[in-house]
């Protein structure tokens, strides 16, 4: 669910950055998450950056690319190999990426709600060359 909820906050996050893709983000099957976060993310047209720059950090793609295969693992296998800690894990970064939107939208305050790893994690891509 928690995939699900993120595929669909980040649809509608790049739909009101980029209303001319809104019907092929409505309509038409997407890449993994994780591939947009990486590759469609940065060329959005973002209201906030962080040093001219726009993307998300490396510790949230990961883990929701770790989800996205154990999520499709369940739903095509029936097999769930989830464990508690890895469940709350993939929540946080979820919950990071949702209000990492937030920010990216215009609203300032979001930033003040991300787990110290994703901060951490932003500062780190800031350290590198771009």
């Amino acid at each position: 669910m928690a995939i699900a909820a993120a595929e669909v906050g980040f649809k509608r996050f790049a739909s009101e950055l980029h209303p001319q893709n809104k019907w092929l983000l409505e309509e038409l099957q997407s890449p993994p998450l994780y591939k947009m976060l990486k590759n469609y993310l940065p060329k959005l047209p973002v209201k906030l950056n962080f040093e001219g720059r726009s993307f998300t950090p490396k510790n949230i793609r990961k883990k929701i690319h770790e989800a996205n295969k154990k999520r499709n693992t369940l739903v095509h296998r029936g097999l769930s190999d989830f464990d508690d800690e890895e469940l709350i894990q993939i929540l946080l970064a979820v919950h990071d990426l949702l209000y990492l939107m937030d920010y990216y939208r215009g609203f300032k305050w979001a930033i003040s709600h991300l787990n110290l790893p994703t901060s951490k994690s932003i500062s780190d891509e800031l350290k590198k060359p771009k």
